[in-house]
């Protein structure tokens, strides 16, 4: 059962549950600010969604922030966050190295 699921029966969990998820959309927009402002400099496509993309990003943070409280090794945590950056729709510019 997930915790979504035990909301009713729980009205403690729920009333924290709604708090958390009140704070992580709040914390959402920073990164899909972050994504817009990067797609302005011109280093992330401008087809991206910055909310899907925001959102994408606040999602590895946070998993990666849980996976760390829970003690998984930093190598796993570097690996995961490595892949993640390189899931970002970057552009040539933001590729190539300056001359």
């Amino acid at each position: 059962m997930t915790a979504w699921e035990c909301t009713g029966a729980r009205d403690r969990l729920s009333g924290r549950l709604r708090q958390v998820v009140r704070a992580d959309v709040a914390a959402f927009y920073g990164p899909a600010q972050a994504v817009a402002a990067a797609q302005r400099a011109g280093d992330i496509s401008a087809d991206a969604d910055p909310g899907h993309l925001g959102a994408f990003l606040l999602t590895v943070m946070r998993g990666i922030e849980a996976l760390g409280k829970a003690g998984t090794d930093p190598a796993h945590l570097d690996a995961a966050t490595e892949t993640a950056l390189r899931l970002l729709p970057l552009t040539t510019r933001a590729t190539t190295a300056p001359a």
